[in-house]
């Protein structure tokens, strides 16, 4: 399992791609656009619970 600051430095990589590609106008979106792509990273259901709930995850 990747540590704190790992789950931030590639959550901020994934929201980025979400966000260039246009994917994401809601939160939902951004939450469900979120947790496919770190699934297809490799992400345990752990991980991505983290990232979505710390404070840096963004909001609309």
């Amino acid at each position: 399992m990747m540590n704190r600051s790992e789950i931030l430095a590639k959550m901020s990589e994934i929201i980025k791609t979400i966000t260039e590609n246009g994917r994401a106008t809601t939160q939902e979106e951004l939450i469900n656009e979120f947790e496919f792509e770190a699934q297809e990273q490799g992400w345990t259901d752990e991980e991505i619970k983290i990232a979505i709930g710390s404070d840096w995850f963004p909001a609309f």
